[in-house]
């Protein structure tokens, strides 16, 4: 105690506020009705994983998010206190019924830049649907398109191009 040792040390400390608007959707939805098992077990499957799915009936998404990270760490013997604070803002919007783009970028504030950027497209063409990634700019650039069946039982059938920072 008379060293200044307690009983513990604090190493890290974490701040995040986010924020979502979502537009009102275009049509009411209602519930489906008389669906096979099948059916059924593909609406669980996307309530599960809402990420997999894209809802055309939302004509804009919104988020922000802030984050500020203390970490308090020994470097080289010192006691060091590395502070980190980063603004995320991600959106996407469906142009029409079947067209929705995204961007998804983030602000480090202590470096004075942003982090990475991703641009995403996604293209319904009924039985198939197209997507496409990219990284356009910084040490990471990569890009993905990719054309798939749209059926639970054929989600295999695919075909996809990646180029990644590393093939380069």
């Amino acid at each position: 105690w008379q060293r200044g040792h307690g009983l513990g040390r604090i190493t890290t400390n974490n701040l995040a506020v986010n924020y979502t608007f979502k537009a009102p959707p275009r049509t009411k939805k209602t519930a489906p009705k008389n669906l096979s098992q099948e059916d059924k077990e593909e609406l669980e499957s996307v309530k599960q994983n809402k990420g997999a799915y894209v809802d055309f009936d939302v004509p804009l998404n919104v988020s922000a998010g802030y984050n500020l990270n203390f970490t308090r760490t020994y470097l080289g013997g010192v006691d060091t206190v590395l502070i980190k604070h980063t603004i995320n803002i991600k959106g996407d919007v469906s142009i029409t019924k079947k067209l929705k783009v995204g961007v998804d970028t983030y602000y480090d504030f202590i470096a004075g830049k942003v982090n990475y950027t991703t641009f995403d497209l996604y293209y319904d063409l009924h039985c198939w649907e197209f997507s496409a990634t990219g990284i356009p700019c910084g040490r990471r650039k990569r890009d993905t398109l990719t054309l798939n069946v749209k059926a639970s039982i054929l989600q295999d059938l695919r075909l996809q191009r990646r180029r990644s920072w590393i093939d380069q």
